[in-house]
Order: C-alpha cells, then structure tokens, then sequence
C-alpha cells in the first residue's frame, strides 16, 4: 500500500506539466506542430482551474484538503501509466502528446478512485471536480488537434 497527501498527488502533476512547458519552449523554434500548443493551454487551463478550486476553500479547510492522506494501491494500468510519464528532449512531438494523453487519461481515473474512496465529502467533491474538469479538457484537446489536422489536409472551398 501507498500513502500521499493530496499536495504530493498535485505536485506530481505539476512537475509533469512544467517538464511539458520546457519541451515545449525547447522545440518550438524548430516545430510548427500546433499540436503541442493546444496541449500546453489545455494543460495550463487545468492547472489554473485546480488553483481557483483549491481558493473556494477556506485556508484552514485549504490545508486540511491539502494534507489529507490517501491510503491506496491503485490498479495496475494506472500505476503504469503515472510511472511511466517522462518527457525528455529527445523525444518527437508525437511521442510527447501519446506521453501526457496517457498520464493524464490515468490521473483522471486516479482521481476518480480518490473521489470514490475518501472520507472526507470535502474531499470527494474536490476530486469528483478535478475528475471531471480532466475529461472535459481531454475531450476539448481531441477536438482542437482534429480540427487542426482537418485544416491541415483538407482544403477550403470557395
């Protein structure tokens, strides 16, 4: 079994996110791919929305939230694909987003599993939210890369 307080849960996140960031402005003089942009804003939106959710809270409910303890072992394919969420420079764009979709599909589910099992209603609303702000902003990134690739390969009428 695992223990993490959620403040360690949403640092993990950060730091993935801020290792795309660097990706990002390491490649983006030499990639047009708008793919990663897209992804970027999605990733900036979540993480700016976990801070206006964490701000709805009181700062003495805040810190209880934040400290709370999660004993848990997570499924096996989740474990996986949160292990297994590295960026490194070497890496193609292609290679970058299936990396982050898959961190992100398995910190959603992850999330989902904490809003289940807490104890705490605070605490399950908070991740029920954080759970639901994920699919959503998955299903907006898919949306945005296809409409992307559409504008790439098809052309316009007139």
């Amino acid at each position: 079994m695992s223990y993490k307080q959620v403040h360690e849960i949403l640092d993990q996140s950060r730091t993935l996110h801020e290792d795309l960031g660097d990706y990002y402005e390491a490649v983006r003089q030499t990639s047009e791919d708008e793919r990663l942009n897209f992804l970027l804003n999605s990733i900036r939106q979540r993480d700016e929305y976990v801070e206006t959710l964490l701000e709805g809270y009181d700062p003495k409910e805040r810190e209880g939230l934040l400290n709370y303890y999660f004993q848990f072992a997570p499924d096996q394919q989740i474990s996986q694909e949160l292990r297994s969420a590295k960026i490194e420079r070497s890496m193609t764009v292609d290679e970058v987003i299936e990396v982050v979709l898959t961190y992100e599909r398995g910190i959603e589910a992850l999330y989902r599993q904490f809003a289940e099992s807490a104890n705490s209603p605070r605490v399950q609303e908070f991740f029920g939210s954080l759970a639901s702000a994920k699919e959503f902003q998955g299903r907006m990134f898919s949306w945005d890369v296809l409409e992307h690739d559409q504008s790439q390969t098809i052309p316009e009428r007139n």
